[in-house]
């Protein structure tokens, strides 16, 4: 009640249509989705993960150099990172610490928007750190991107990302892969919202701003 929803689902496939068995030493194909949105000074990526010792090394923010406090919070198990689209970094979660959801809220208006995915937990991941792999299939499942210039000034948004990535399998001849995600916009009553923040995240829309605030 005294909320607005719209969402919608994509179901996106990809199928080895060769006569020879897709190897990891040859190369494996994962299913990557991205939706860019406007960002805002008030606007927050929120990432819930799983709580656990070790949860720390499973979180990278080493992209595109590492984030600075000022754009990046770990606290209890949210990760919360600004998305102004003025500073250019990216995180990713490992499928050991992902849950399979992401998303991220206007502080201000109290605007939800979330992405719905799946996880294997067991599945080869594409590494997709700009640099030679060593792990080339230790990658992430879920990635947040905040936009911002690059050292010439130029930029190309400014936007916000939330992205999800299928495993990337083996596949015979003839196999597929089928990977969904699905997207949620959610706005109204802000004593609404906030109740609805707390359900998702455990945390108020006013803790979440406040992790900004004095940064």
């Amino acid at each position: 009640a005294g909320l607005a929803t719209v969402a919608y689902q994509t179901e996106n496939t990809v199928t080895n249509t060769g006569d020879k068995a897709w190897k990891e030493e040859t190369g494996l194909l994962s299913i990557w989705l991205l939706g860019m949105f406007t960002p805002s000074d008030k606007t927050v990526i929120v990432v819930p993960f799983k709580a656990q010792p070790n949860a720390a090394a499973h979180i990278h923010d080493d992209y595109f150099g590492k984030i600075s406090p000022e754009y990046l919070q770990v606290k209890d198990s949210l990760v919360l990172m600004k998305a102004d689209g003025r500073s250019r970094g990216k995180i990713g979660l490992a499928p050991e610490v992902a849950i399979p959801m992401a998303g991220s809220i206007d502080t201000e208006s109290g605007a939800i928007t979330l992405i719905l995915f799946s996880i294997n937990p067991g599945g080869r991941y594409v590494n997709s750190k700009w640099e030679q792999q060593k792990e080339p299939y230790k990658g992430d499942v879920v990635n947040c991107y905040n936009d911002g210039p690059l050292e010439d000034g130029s930029q190309m948004g400014p936007f916000y990302e939330l992205e999800s990535s299928s495993d990337a399998r083996p596949l015979a001849p003839g196999e597929s892969v089928v990977y969904r995600q699905t997207t949620v916009h959610i706005e109204g009553d802000r004593a609404a919202l906030d109740a609805l923040a707390q359900r998702l995240w455990h945390t108020s829309i006013q803790d979440i701003a406040a992790a900004f605030d004095k940064k």
